[in-house]
Formats: C-alpha cells, sequence, structure tokens
C-alpha cells in the first residue's frame, strides 16, 4: 500500500512533515463545546492516536478511532476509546455517531463523494461531520499544481485529490448536509512551512538536475508571497463543519 508506506517513512523520518495535524486538532477542539456531551464520537482515520490529547477533555460516552495503524497501548489507556483496524473503505457499523472526524483522509479518496454518503449513514440526527484536508489554492499549492498539470509531476505521494476550499462543501451540501461552515489555516503570511516543504519537495517532483533552477524559482518565492497576499481561504489546511 502506497499511502502506508508514506507514512512509514514519516514515521522513520525519512521524509520531513511540515504539516502535522496538531493545530488543526486545537483548533476543533477550540470550536467544540466543553459544555455539551457528544455521545458517540467516531474518528475515521486516527492514525495514532497521538491528537486524541486534544479532545479527551470533551463530554462523550465513547470514542471509537479507525485505522490500519495501530496506536501504541499506552495511546488506548481511556476505556471510553474503542480501537478497530480497518481500512475505511471497508469499515462497516450499525452505531450512529453524534460527532464523526475526517482529519486529514479525504484527499486519499479517489471518490470522495461516495465515502461522504457512507459516512453520512453512520451519523445520527443533528450529528456533525468536521473534515480537514490540504487546500492547493495558494501559493505553494498552485506551483505545485502547475509542475502536475504542465509536465505531468508527481507531486504529492498520498494525495489523490486536490481540492479548492469550497469544493467539498458543494458535495457536502449536494448529498444533503446543511450549515456547512468552511475555514483555513496556516496562512502563508504567518509562516515559511510552506516554502521549507516546496524546497524539499520541487527536487523530488522534477527532479535533481533542476536544483539550481529550482533554487533560483525559490528564490523569487517570498516576492511572489508579498504581491499575491492570501485571503481567508488560501491557508494550507481546510476546515469544514457540517450538520446531518
Amino acid at each position: 500500500m502506497k499511502l502506508k508506506k508514506f507514512y512509514q517513512e514519516i514515521n522513520s523520518k525519512k521524509i520531513k512533515y511540515f504539516f502535522k495535524p496538531e493545530d488543526t486538532y486545537k483548533l476543533i477542539k477550540a470550536n467544540l463545546s466543553n459544555n455539551k456531551n457528544y455521545g458517540n464520537i467516531l474518528d475515521l482515520g486516527c492514525g495514532d492516536l497521538s491528537n486524541f490529547k486534544f479532545l479527551k477533555s470533551l463530554k462523550f460516552n465513547r470514542y471509537v478511532a479507525v485505522d490500519w495503524i495501530t496506536p501504541p497501548k499506552k495511546l488506548l489507556n481511556d476505556k471510553r476509546i474503542n480501537f478497530i483496524k480497518s481500512d475505511i473503505k471497508k469499515f462497516k457499523t450499525k452505531e450512529k455517531f453524534n460527532l464523526i472526524l475526517l482529519v486529514g483522509t479525504i484527499e486519499h479518496f479517489e471518490n470522495p463523494e461516495l465515502l461522504l454518503k457512507k459516512i453520512k449513514k453512520f451519523m445520527s440526527k443533528d450529528s456533525l461531520l468536521i473534515i480537514s484536508h490540504p487546500n492547493y489554492y495558494n501559493i505553494r499549492g498552485i506551483i505545485l499544481l502547475t509542475c502536475k498539470f504542465l509536465y505531468n509531476a508527481k507531486v504529492s505521494l498520498s494525495d489523490l485529490k486536490y481540492f479548492y476550499p469550497e469544493e467539498v462543501k458543494e458535495v457536502l451540501h449536494k448529498i444533503g448536509f446543511s450549515r456547512v461552515k468552511v475555514q483555513t489555516i496556516r496562512k502563508e503570511d504567518n509562516s515559511d512551512i510552506n516554502f521549507l516543504d516546496l524546497k524539499q519537495r520541487l527536487p523530488k517532483v522534477l527532479g535533481k538536475s533542476k536544483i539550481k533552477n529550482i533554487n533560483n524559482f525559490l528564490k523569487k518565492y517570498h516576492l511572489m508571497k508579498k504581491y499575491l497576499k492570501s485571503d481567508d481561504l488560501g491557508g494550507q489546511c481546510v476546515i469544514l463543519y457540517a450538520k446531518k
């Protein structure tokens, strides 16, 4: 499995990964109520569950975590957690959930609409779905998409979809979700991680023989960023909130 190999290389530090989801989970936690009981929570693509620490103070009864990676035993000590080792495509349940998380997952699917229709069946009335995915409609993303569509270059080892900020929102409305809110984080104005990612990624995308040209191009990056200011939807990561 290519995706499995990709995450193994991240964990072994063969690949420097600049976009870890801690800030995503922190913002999700900030947007959820500490006073509300969320009943049953489903985390599809939970990874190693290291980000559960941001949500464990919420009120809930069960936290069903699904992934093909088995988290360390010490992270499964919370008796409210029920970990299920499964590919999300194969995961089935008759249980209904009040809150479903799909963090850094939907971009790995060829047919996101089919996945979202499946997830909707797991949701109880008036439940909340939270999705996060990379945003390719900013300076960094446009550079990568230019490499992909003009030069047929492989710009990602894991992403199958290259969403613009409102794209998943449109799919959610199409299949009957309501009150969809979209926001982005990791604005290019506030961080150099996009530059550092390009510096690492472009030689792999275009080939080491292009390093001189790539370095000359990257010297212009901060100048481009100055004149191509991102708006509120220009951050590297999109977060969506939707009600069933």
